[in-house]
């Protein structure tokens, strides 16, 4: 199936878009595909301003949900990945009263770490347009643990580098002790102090 059009109703963006504070408004999750997101507002006298006026809060949060949704679509690894909305403007076209809401994301362009989307809210019931936004979205990529310590040693002297790798023996060297000091089982608590002392005979050839 074309991934510009296949349906990801479980993909990464419904997972990550539907907050704690989205399930409280109601919203839902309808269709993910590449580079857009539908979710959907129904209408709940919790989520009203005056009469039966759904909140303009409640509709802006429709549409920054909807946004991260559609700017988390091409991402197949989320956990490598952080991501939040930089800048939002929003324009409300007409009043939403009793309304179900229906708000679709695209992205418009998408440049390094920044994805630029706009998001349309529909009353879902008669196609009206209740509000127009726009939204910048910024993912960033998180370095696995061997990138960060790549980052740690890249650029220092070999003598620097050899001192700031003896820390960390150290410091691997007290973890071990601290685990063997609550292992009841007598080989592996032995097995963790050896590894403690080897990791402290690693720092003292390191550093002289």
């Amino acid at each position: 199936m074309d991934p510009r059009t296949e349906n990801k109703t479980s993909s990464t963006s419904s997972v990550l878009a539907l907050s704690g504070y989205a399930r409280k408004l109601g919203i839902r999750h309808v269709e993910t595909t590449q580079d857009r997101a539908v979710y959907e507002l129904p209408f709940s006298a919790d989520n009203v301003t005056v009469a039966d006026v759904v909140h303009g809060g409640a509709i802006l949060s429709l549409a920054d949900i909807a946004a991260t949704g559609a700017a988390w679509s091409a991402i197949d690894d989320p956990g490598r990945y952080k991501g939040l909305t930089i800048d939002l403007s929003h324009a409300f076209m007409s009043a939403a009263r009793s309304a179900d809401l229906t708000a679709e994301a695209r992205v418009m362009k998408r440049g390094g770490t920044v994805c630029f989307l706009e998001v349309d809210v529909r009353n879902k019931a008669t196609g009206e347009s209740v509000a127009r936004t726009k939204v910048v979205y910024k993912l960033s990529r998180l370095d696995t643990p061997t990138e960060t310590l790549n980052k740690l040693f890249r650029g220092k002297p070999v003598a620097e580098q050899q001192k700031l790798l003896a820390v960390l023996e150290h410091a691997g060297a007290a973890m071990y002790r601290q685990w063997a000091e609550t292992e009841t089982d007598p080989v592996q608590r032995q097995a963790l102090l050896d590894a403690a002392q080897r990791e402290l005979a690693n720092a003292a050839t390191l550093v002289k």
